[in-house]
Parts: C-alpha cells; sequence; structure tokens
C-alpha cells in the first residue's frame, strides 16, 4: 500500500549547552520516507477510537498539569455578559459592522462538532488550522478536514481522522502552509498505545499546494531516541507540546522532552534543511538542553519555533516566557530568544539566550464558565503563561499569552481575571519598529509595542480572556483570538484587531463570532492542588495569513458548541476601510 522511496540519511547532532553555538555528540541514524497517493491516504482505515483519545489526552498531561503552582481558581463571582474592552480605552459594547474592528468578518463557520452525546470520550482538541491558495484546512486531536475558502463548505478533498492521516495515533497534530515551497506540512507526536507516551516525531509534507486527486504525501518519522538521545540510558523518554514553523529555508520543529519518570528534562529542537525535503540526502539537526527544567516541580519549556514570512532570513527563532529561575512570587519581568544562526544551510547552530525585559505578567487562574454543575470550585482549563502563535514581519516578532490581571490590565498574581498579553519586538534593537538597526547573534530585540486584552469595565464578576493566538498581515494590521468565559457566560470565540496606524499598545473593540448559550459539563477532569475540578480547554488556538494577499486573516477558536461539547469556529477576517 504505501511506497517506500530510497533510504534517506539524516546527521542528528546535539547541542551540548546554549552557552556557545558548539555541538557534540553527532548520531547518525537512517529514515524510509513513506510516500502515499491521495487515494491510498483517503483508503486508509481508521487507526484510534475515542476511548484511546482519552487515555492518552489524560496521560500526557499529568505529569505538568500536576505541578502547576498556580492552578487554583481565585474566584467564582458571576460575569457579566458584555465583550471586555481592550487594555488603555474604555470598554464598548461589541458590534460587527463596518469599522467597527479593524477587521470584518467574511466566512465564519462552525468546522467541526463534538458533544457528548455523539462520543463523550474525545476531550476538547488543540485548535489548529491554516488556510492555503484555495482551502482552509483544520486538523484538531482527530478531526482533518479541508474546506473550500471562497463558500466555507467542505470541499471533499480531506475528510479523515488524524490518525489515519499520520499512520501512528497522534497527538498535539500542527499545520502549517508555506508560501514560499508552496507545500502543507503537518507534525504530530506518535503515541505509543499501550504506555500512552509519544514513542516518535513525526513530519509529514504534501507534493502541491492544491489538495486534490493528485497530491501525494511524504512521511518523515524521527524517533524519541533521536530527539532526546540523552535518555536513552534511562530509556526513550516522552515527548510533548510539539510545535511547528516554517521560514523560507528551514522547518523548526521544538518539542518538550520528559524522563521516565515523567519529568520535564528539556526542550529539543529539530531543525531540516527544507531544501533537502525530496531530496536523496534529508539534512536535518536536533539541538537538545533548551530551556531545560532546573525543578521538576515547575514547568520550565513550551518553547515554539517562529514562522516567518520575510525572505533571506538570516537567523530562525525560539521563543519562550520562562527560564532556569523563577522571580520571587511567581511574577515574571522577562521573556527569552534563542536564534537560530544559519538556517537553511547544512550547518545550523543554536546562540546564545538573550533575555528580553518586558512588563511583569504571571500565570494565570482558571476561568469559570455559565452553567457548570460542579459549585464554585468548577473552571475552564487556562493553561500556564507559555507564549504561543511567534511569527516575524519585515525583522517584527509578535507573540502573545495568557496571564493574571487586575481591571487595569497590569499582570498582577492577586487579579481577579485572565486577560491576553501581547507584544511587538523589533529583532533589530530599533525602538521604532522600523527593523532598522542591526542584528547580530546577541542583539537584544526592542520592545516596541504591548497590550493587554482584558475586561477593563466589571469591577466584579469579569470575563476572561485565554487561549489566544496572534497574526499579523502584510500591511501590519493584526488580530488577536481567543475563548471568552465568565460565570453567566458561556465560552465563545472572540477576536480583537487593531490597524497599523492606530495608538501604540492599542486593541479596538472586541467582536464576539459565535454566540453560544450552552454549557460545559463532561470532562475529562483536571484536580488542582486545592481539589478544585477542572474541564479540560485544549492548549492553544491558531491564526493564519492568507497567502494569495496577504491581507486577510483566519481565525480558529474553540467555543462551547453545543450542550456539553466543543466547537471549533473559523471566521475569516477582512481588514476594514
Amino acid at each position: 500500500m504505501y511506497h517506500l522511496k530510497k533510504t534517506v540519511s539524516i546527521i542528528i547532532v546535539t547541542a551540548a549547552t546554549l552557552s556557545c553555538a558548539a555541538t557534540t555528540n553527532e548520531y547518525h541514524y537512517t529514515i524510509e520516507p513513506i510516500v502515499r497517493t491521495m487515494q491510498e491516504l483517503m483508503t486508509t482505515p481508521p487507526q484510534t477510537s475515542g476511548q484511546k483519545l482519552l487515555t492518552r489526552g489524560l496521560t500526557r498531561r499529568n505529569h505538568h498539569l500536576n505541578a502547576r503552582k498556580n492552578m487554583t481558581n481565585t474566584h467564582q463571582e458571576a460575569a457579566t455578559t458584555s465583550v471586555a474592552s481592550k487594555s488603555k480605552a474604555k470598554a464598548k459594547a461589541p458590534k460587527t459592522r463596518k469599522g467597527t474592528s479593524a477587521q470584518t468578518i467574511g466566512i465564519n463557520i462552525t468546522a467541526a462538532t463534538v458533544g457528548n452525546v455523539q462520543d463523550p470520550l474525545v476531550i476538547p482538541p488543540n485548535l489548529n488550522g491554516w488556510v492555503g491558495p484555495q482551502q482552509y484546512i483544520l486538523m484538531t486531536y482527530n478531526i482533518m478536514r479541508s474546506f473550500d475558502k471562497t463558500t466555507g463548505q467542505p470541499d471533499g478533498m480531506l475528510n479523515i481522522d488524524a490518525d489515519s492521516f499520520f499512520g501512528v495515533q497522534s497527538n498535539d497534530v500542527r499545520i502549517d502552509y508555506d508560501r514560499f515551497s508552496q507545500r502543507w506540512f503537518f507534525s504530530c507526536e506518535g503515541i505509543n498505545p499501550t504506555t500512552g507516551l509519544s514513542s516518535a516525531l513525526v513530519l509529514v509534507v504534501s507534493s502541491s499546494a492544491i489538495i486534490d486527486t493528485n497530491t501525494t504525501w511524504t512521511t518523515y518519522v524521527f524517533s524519541n531516541a533521536q530527539m532526546i538521545p540523552q535518555l536513552r540510558p534511562q530509556g526513550s523518554g516522552a515527548l510533548d507540546y510539539q510545535q511547528l514553523a516554517i521560514d523560507q529555508n528551514s522547518v523548526y520543529i521544538a518539542v518538550d522532552a520528559f524522563d521516565r519518570n515523567g519529568d520535564f528534562y528539556n526542550t529539543s529542537a529539530l531543525v531540516i534543511q527544507k531544501s533537502s525535503i525530496n531530496a536523496n540526502a534529508l539534512v536535518a539537526k536536533v539541538f537538545t538542553g533548551i530551556a531545560p527544567g532546573s525543578n521538576a516541580n515547575l514547568v520550565s519549556g513550551f518553547t515554539p519555533p517562529a514562522d516567518n514570512f520575510d525572505t533571506n532570513p538570516t537567523f530562525g527563532y525560539l521563543v519562550n516566557a520562562t527560564n532556569l529561575q523563577y522571580p520571587s512570587g511567581n511574577t515574571y519581568t522577562q521573556l527569552y530568544l534563542y536564534r537560530i544562526n544559519n538556517p537553511g544551510s547544512t550547518n545550523p547552530t543554536v546562540g546564545h539566550m538573550v533575555t528580553i525585559p518586558v512588563p511583569a505578567y504571571t500565570d494565570p487562574a482558571n476561568a469559570p464558565y455559565a452553567g457548570n454543575l460542579f459549585g464554585s470550585s468548577a473552571f475552564l482549563q487556562t493553561s500556564f503563561a507559555k507564549l504561543n502563535a511567534p511569527h516575524v514581519r519585515n525583522h517584527q516578532l509578535f507573540v502573545c499569552h495568557n496571564i493574571q490581571v487586575d481591571i487595569t490590565g497590569a499582570g498582577n498574581p492577586s487579579g481577579d481575571r485572565v486577560g491576553t498579553r501581547w507584544y511587538q519586538f523589533d529583532l533589530t534593537g530599533d525602538s521604532t519598529g522600523q527593523g532598522g538597526g542591526t542584528e547580530t547573534t546577541t542583539t537584544l530585540p526592542a520592545l516596541v509595542q504591548w497590550g493587554t486584552l482584558h475586561d477593563s469595565a466589571s469591577t466584579s464578576n469579569p470575563l476572561f480572556y485565554f487561549n489566544p493566538s496572534i497574526m499579523t498581515n502584510k500591511n501590519g494590521d493584526m488580530v488577536i483570538g481567543c475563548t471568552i468565559s465568565g460565570a453567566t457566560a458561556s465560552p465563545n470565540a472572540a477576536y480583537a484587531g487593531r490597524a497599523a496606524a492606530d495608538p501604540l499598545g492599542t486593541l479596538r473593540t472586541p467582536v464576539l463570532v459565535t454566540s453560544s448559550s450552552f454549557s460545559y459539563n463532561y470532562g475529562p477532569f483536571v484536580n488542582s492542588s486545592d481539589g478544585n475540578i477542572g474541564q479540560r480547554w485544549g492548549d492553544l488556538s491558531s491564526m493564519s495569513p492568507d497567502p494569495v494577499d496577504d491581507l486577510d486573516i483566519w481565525s480558529t477558536q474553540e467555543f462551547a458548541a453545543v450542550q456539553n461539547g466543543w466547537g471549533v469556529q473559523v471566521t475569516q477576517l477582512i481588514p476594514a476601510v
């Protein structure tokens, strides 16, 4: 059924430390890429069941969910039903008419719905979707579906579970369309169905920009032993939170490594020379020791790579919101940047870690939700203050995360709400954001602007803004998408935009893109240290720019689509005029 290509040699190199660019310990492996046609792909029988999805979903998160110091929900008051304001302006009621936002709504569809009646064991998704020249493709834990982007209707090309697509029991699926090579890239962690832990990292690449009956798919599999070779004496370890990004020359996959005891070990970064894909010699390196853990009870990884839409990039990028030492009181005042030197070459290296000062932030509390059946201790899990959706345009790095804030939007561990903090850094060190500086391996990025999307109107019962993603277009217009929830507000999807010419640090009025009144009470549950009951709400959402005009931005967000079930809302956001 599968066509095996010629054996491909791969060299994987581990970095001893990040204090220098030198590398040691070469590991030589052999990978046999698997090539499948579209017909073979769509006739592959499903690989998973709802029970498998539940098992892997619970197993993979326990090692760090149970370790979080700030898991508790700090308040359980009733929330208003209004949408929160931008961080530096008075709140206004959400409106959708043209001109009230930096973007207006085009296609707006519920691309997937899973309720407890249909399948009570499917956990909420880690949302991931991307738009291409003609199609939008959605990927969650168990759903892969393609849509015609002009109509919003399924186009019949892809309608398959993710496990069948990858050929393994999959976890943390990721998707990215590469405008440079005009191909689709998909990645996941392959799960051992016996242990419920990861056993490999899988990359699948399409042969074309348009997915049709002539498309072929090439699969590369990297074993755990290749990704975390230092753990081989202890066993293979486990991988989690893998993140995918692309620039003109390279493919980047960052993944957290855990030892056989489930303790965080470090982050590994896989750097693939893009021009070698489908060639006779795949050129790739693995760098380990990024964001190493200093305490098994602390979370220190989660270092996503950045998509880069600039041509001829000098560096690749990894970003991180934690380090070896936490500031006292769990209040943080820095982010961290790792530059990958010589991307696209046969010998990329990882440079020094750069510490970037930022306004104070702290891990978020978990979010209340309307209609919970478990009393005042129930919540939706917001995850922690890890960074999401980093990307680069015109030497500007954009990234966001959810944090605990007070009514002013300031990061505050005693705050009574959760907001979305976003940043723009000039990687050349130019504080004007024009990219006029000179970027080197040690250049300190300049913080050009930042803001916090939060509820600045409610003195009590605030709304929570969490699981955010961020994207910009070629004009510098920006969108943030997220979930909004409150004690009397059902979980819904929303966005807030800004135009490039808007005052620095501001967002326009947030807009709801769904209007659900359903509740969410079906688990699986996460118990925090104080005995509160947590509903899993995934860990991520996603945004992608249209590769044709580079103006429209497509948002992929989660909401309560049915009673006790989740849905994925896909929204085309068109720049306002």
